[in-house]
């Protein structure tokens, strides 16, 4: 996980707001925090705001956590 998507993921899971702009723009969101991801983590970013568009906070929230759960038990 390269620091922007991590700056990207700490940020999500301790701001409802950050995480609900992130899903509405993604594209939007980390040009103006000026956040650089590989073009992977750019489509895994994008494919995780089409997913959860439209939902509550707290299911974008909890799949955030997953997500980062899920990594760090692959490395355990």
């Amino acid at each position: 996980m390269s620091d922007g998507l991590a700056a990207v993921v700490e940020k999500a899971l301790g701001d409802p707001e950050f995480l609900l702009r992130v899903v509405a723009d993604p594209e939007g969101v980390l040009a103006a925090e000026g956040i650089t991801v590989s073009p992977e983590e750019k489509e895994a970013i994008r494919e995780f705001a089409a997913r959860f568009a439209g939902g509550t906070p707290a299911e974008a929230s909890a799949a955030v956590a997953a997500a980062v759960a899920e990594r760090k038990a692959a490395f355990c």
